[in-house]
């Protein structure tokens, strides 16, 4: 920890923070692409077949494409940025081997 003092405050801050960057460059592993396909179409046809309900009961295109808006936003904040979830089962790759160059005579 450090702590900073400015002017009559004081903070105390992590060593290192994750930038905002760095949560948005995170890499994704295969099962959390699968996780977030998963969760985005769901969403989208849940908000979908709710904002079809919607705009017939209440005779209203503004209100099945605000249902429909509403749908896409949530879908793209939970699928778009790599949260923790979706990087819990890392790629790991084989060891290379180097190779032996052989002379034949």
């Amino acid at each position: 920890y450090q702590r900073r003092v400015h002017g009559s405050f004081s903070f105390v801050t992590l060593k290192h923070q994750p930038s905002r960057m760095e949560f948005f460059n995170r890499p994704m592993d295969y099962e959390g692409q699968k996780a977030a396909d998963f969760y985005s179409t769901t969403i989208i046809r849940v908000f979908g077949l709710l904002a079809l309900i919607s705009g017939f009961v209440l005779e209203s295109y503004r209100v099945a494409v605000a249902v429909s808006v509403v749908g896409f936003i949530v879908a793209f904040s939970l699928a778009v940025p790599v949260w923790p979830h979706f990087s819990r089962n890392p790629v790991t790759f084989l060891s290379s081997k180097k190779k032996v160059a052989s002379k034949k005579t």
